[in-house]
C-alpha cells in the first residue's frame, strides 16, 4: 500500500536522515485521515516532550505556521504546541491506548486556542522508535456553533439539558422552576430516571403525549448520528396550576452539532398553545357551521325545487285543461283563477327568497321618509284586509289615537313587516276565523316615538319548542304546511331582520288550535309638520275601503319603454284598456329621440324599462331630464323592472325617474301609480 502522492510530498520530515516511512505508517495516515475527514496528519516519537518526526503541510496551514515557525515555536516538541491546560489529559490518553481518538485545544501561529479533534495510532518510526501518528482536524468552528447555540437556547427556553452519547453523560445547561434543579449532570441511566420522575411529578397523569415521545424516541438506545428533531406539547405543573410545555429533542445533526449529541429543551407555551386551542376550537366551530349552512343549503335547494315546481305544473296543467274547453266559459274562468293563484304564489316565493339574500348581506337600504302611520295600516294594508275577506275572515283594524301620526322612517320595509306577518295570519287562520290588529303610541322622548303593535289570529297556533324557532330561516312546523299553506318558511325570518335593523323588538304567543299573537315595538323619528289627517280609528273597527275613484286616464298619452315584446304586449294591453294611447319604443335611445322630436307636453307620462340593448333607461332618464325643452323636468317617467332590489330602486331614483315598479306587472298598482304621478 503507498500512501497518495498528494500527502507523501506534503510531509516534512525534521531530520532528513529520517525521510521515509515504513509501510505501516503509510497505511496508519491513510486510515486517520479518512477517519474523521482530517486535513492534517503529525508524527511525533512517544518520548517525552514528543518530538516531531513529521508534518503535513495541511497541519502546518490549519495552524497558520510554515515548517520554521512551528519548529522555533514549540522547539520541535509537539507537547508544546497543546494548549497548557490540556497537556496533562493529553498524555494520559495517548500513554493508555494504542488507537485513541480525542479532543484538545492547540495553540495557533497567532496565540489563540484553537479545538482539534484528533484520532491517533501507535506505530514505529524507521530506526525502530516508537512513534505516535495523529490526525488533525480543526473544530473551533464547530465548538462556537455549539456554544452561540446554547447562548441562544437559552434565550427562548425554560429549561435546556445537554446529552453527549459519546461521553455517555449529560449536563443541565438551564433550569427554570422545578423539576431538574436537583442533579446539574450525571450519567444517561441518571438522565432516564430524572425524566421519568418529572414524568410522574410534575406531567398531568391524564396526559400521556411525554411518555408517548420517549418511547417513540428511544434516543440513549439509538445512534445519534442522524439529524432529528422531535416534540411533544403537554400540560406540566408549575407552581400550583398546570400550563402547557413543549418538549422538543434535536439529535445532533439536526442542529449542526457533532454527531452523538443531543439537545433536549423545554418551553412553557401556555398562551401560545391556549390561542392555538382556541383557534382550533374557532376553526372547528366554523367547520360545523360551514356543514349546517351546506345542509341548510341542500334543504333549501329542495324546497325551492320543490316551491317552484308546484305553481308551475299548476299553471301548466290548467293551461292544457283551459285548452281541453275552449268552449265552456266556466271552466277556462275556474283554470285561469287557479292561474291567478298559482303565479301569486310564484311571485311571493320568488319575492321572499330575494328579500331574504338582500337582508342576509346586508344589501338592503333603510330610508328616512315622512309618512302617515295611520294610513299605512289602513289604505296601504287594505290588499291585505281585502285578501282576508276572500278567505272567509274577519279583519278588524283598531288604532288608538296617535300622538304624533306623521313620522319619518322606511315605509317601504315597515309594510313588508306588516304584509308578512298578516299574510301568516291569513294563512294558518281557521275557517270563519278572525284578524286583529291594533296599535297604540306608548312614549316618546328626544323626537322619538314608540309605537306598539298588535297582531292577532284564530288560527291553528304552533307548539312551543317550535314557536322558538319560528325566526329562522326555512323553519315550519308542519311538513304539510308546504303543500296545504303554500308556505315558504321564510317570512318570520325577514320580518325578525326588519325589526331588529330599525331597533325594534318583536315576540310571539302561541297556543296550538287557539291562535297567535305576535307583539311588535318600534322607534320613529317623529316628523315636526303637521299632521295631514285625523288618527282615529273607523268607528266599526274594520279597515276602511281605500278602493278611492281613481282619477280618469282615457285619453292620456303614453311613451312605453320596452325591448321584450311580450312584456310591452302586456303593459301596452293593461293602458290601452283604461283608454290610454300608447307610443312604443325598444330601447333608451329611441325613446330619447322619440321624446326629443314631441311637442311639448304630447307625452303624459314614460313607462321606462331598465335593462334594454343600446342604451339601458337609467341613462336615457338621464338624458331626457337634460334636454332644453320645457316639461323635460316634469314629465313623470316610472320605471317599470324586473330589479327589485333596494340598491335598484336608489339608481332609479338618481337617474330622475319618479316611482319604481316592479315586474309582473299588476294592473291596479300600474294605473294607480300613473294616476298619482298626474296627480289625479
Amino acid at each position: 500500500m503507498n500512501i497518495p502522492n498528494k500527502y507523501y510530498e506534503d510531509l516534512y520530515f525534521i531530520h532528513q536522515n529520517s525521510r521515509s516511512l515504513l509501510p505501516q505508517n503509510q497505511a496508519a495516515i491513510i486510515e486517520l485521515l479518512d477517519k474523521n475527514g482530517a486535513v492534517g496528519v503529525v508524527g511525533f516519537y512517544d518520548e517525552p516532550g514528543y518530538p516531531i518526526y513529521f508534518i503535513s503541510g495541511f497541519a502546518l496551514t490549519a495552524l497558520g505556521y510554515d515548517r520554521h515557525e512551528l519548529l522555533h515555536a514549540c522547539s520541535e516538541q509537539f507537547l508544546n504546541l497543546v494548549f497548557e491546560k490540556d497537556r496533562q489529559t493529553f498524555m494520559e490518553n495517548t500513554k493508555n491506548a494504542d488507537s485513541i481518538c480525542q479532543e484538545f485545544r492547540m495553540v495557533n501561529n497567532s496565540g489563540k486556542n484553537v479545538w482539534v479533534n484528533s484520532y491517533q495510532k501507535a506505530s514505529v518510526s524507521m530506526d525502530g522508535r516508537p512513534i505516535i501518528i495523529a490526525s488533525i482536524r480543526i473544530v473551533e468552528d464547530a465548538r462556537k456553533r455549539e456554544s452561540e447555540l446554547l447562548t441562544a437556547l437559552t434565550k427562548g427556553y425554560n429549561r435546556i439539558i445537554y446529552v453527549d452519547m459519546n461521553q455517555g453523560r449529560y449536563r443541565v445547561i438551564k433550569s427554570e422552576g422545578g423539576g431538574f434543579d436537583e442533579q446539574i449532570c450525571g450519567t444517561l441511566s441518571e438522565l432516564e430516571d430524572l425524566l421519568e420522575h418529572y414524568r410522574e411529578d410534575y406531567i398531568n397523569p391524564e396526559d400521556h403525549s411525554f411518555a408517548d415521545i420517549l418511547n417513540k424516541l428511544n434516543f440513549f438506545s439509538v445512534s445519534a448520528d442522524q439529524g432529528g428533531n422531535y416534540q411533544a406539547t403537554y400540560l406540566a405543573k408549575t407552581g400550583d396550576k398546570y400550563q402547557w410545555v413543549q418538549f422538543q429533542a434535536f439529535y445532533g445533526g439536526a442542529m449542526n452539532l457533532d454527531t452523538g449529541h443531543i439537545i433536549l429543551t423545554f418551553r412553557v407555551v401556555d398562551e401560545e398553545k391556549r390561542r392555538e386551542l382556541d383557534a382550533h376550537r374557532i376553526l372547528s366551530d366554523s367547520l360545523s357551521k360551514a356543514e349546517e349552512a351546506g345542509r341548510i343549503k341542500n334543504k333549501f335547494l329542495s324546497r325551492m325545487s320543490h316551491d317552484l315546481r308546484t305553481p308551475i305544473n299548476g299553471i301548466i296543467g290548467m293551461l292544457e285543461i283551459a285548452k281541453k274547453n275552449r268552449t265552456n266559459p266556466d271552466k277556462i274562468d275556474e283554470c285561469l283563477n287557479k292561474i291567478a293563484v298559482s303565479c301569486d304564489h310564484l311571485i311571493s316565493l320568488v319575492t321572499d327568497v330575494l328579500d331574504m339574500n338582500t337582508l342576509e348581506n346586508n344589501q338592503f337600504l333603510l330610508t328616512d321618509e315622512s309618512f302617515c302611520l295611520e294610513e299605512l295600516l289602513t289604505k296601504e294594508l287594505y290588499p291585505t284586509c281585502k285578501r282576508a275577506s276572500e278567505r272567509g275572515l274577519t279583519y278588524r283594524t283598531q288604532l288608538e289615537p296617535f300622538t304624533h301620526p306623521n313620522i319619518i322612517g322606511s315605509p317601504k320595509h315597515v309594510l313588508q313587516i306588516f304584509n308578512h306577518v298578516l299574510d301568516n295570519a291569513i294563512k294558518y287562520n281557521k275557517p270563519n276565523g278572525s284578524i286583529t290588529l291594533t296599535a297604540r303610541e306608548t312614549s316618546d322622548n328626544d323626537n322619538v316615538a314608540i309605537f306598539e303593535f298588535q297582531i292577532s289570529d284564530t288560527g291553528i297556533g304552533m307548539k312551543p319548542e317550535f314557536a322558538k324557532r319560528v325566526f329562522e330561516a326555512f323553519e315550519q312546523e308542519h311538513n304539510e304546511a308546504r303543500t296545504d299553506y303554500m308556505g315558504t318558511g321564510l317570512g318570520m325570518s325577514i320580518v325578525k331582520t326588519l325589526v331588529t335593523h330599525m331597533n325594534g323588538t318583536i315576540s310571539l304567543e302561541s297556543i296550538p288550535g287557539e291562535g297567535t299573537t305576535v307583539l311588535i315595538t318600534l322607534p320613529f323619528k317623529i316628523d315636526p309638520t303637521p299632521a295631514g289627517r285625523s288618527a282615529s280609528s273607523p268607528d266599526n273597527g274594520t279597515a276602511a275601503s281605500t278602493d278611492s275613484v281613481r282619477g280618469d286616464l282615457s285619453g292620456r298619452v303614453a311613451l312605453l319603454v320596452e325591448d321584450n315584446e311580450i312584456n310591452m304586449e302586456i303593459t301596452r294591453f293593461l293602458l290601452e284598456d283604461a283608454d290610454i294611447r300608447v307610443v312604443c319604443a325598444e330601447n333608451g335611445q329611441q325613446a330619447l329621440t322619440l321624446y326629443g322630436e314631441s311637442a311639448p307636453n304630447e307625452f303624459d307620462f314614460i313607462l321606462m324599462d331598465i335593462m334594454m340593448p343600446v342604451m339601458d333607461g337609467l341613462e336615457a332618464a338621464q338624458k331626457i331630464r337634460q334636454l332644453p325643452r320645457p316639461d323635460a323636468m316634469t314629465v313623470p317617467i316610472i320605471a317599470l323592472s324586473a330589479n327589485v332590489m333596494d340598491n335598484d330602486i336608489k339608481k332609479t331614483k338618481m337617474a330622475g325617474m319618479n316611482e319604481h315598479l316592479p315586474k309582473p306587472v299588476n294592473s291596479h298598482q300600474l294605473l294607480d301609480t300613473i294616476a298619482k304621478c298626474l296627480h289625479l
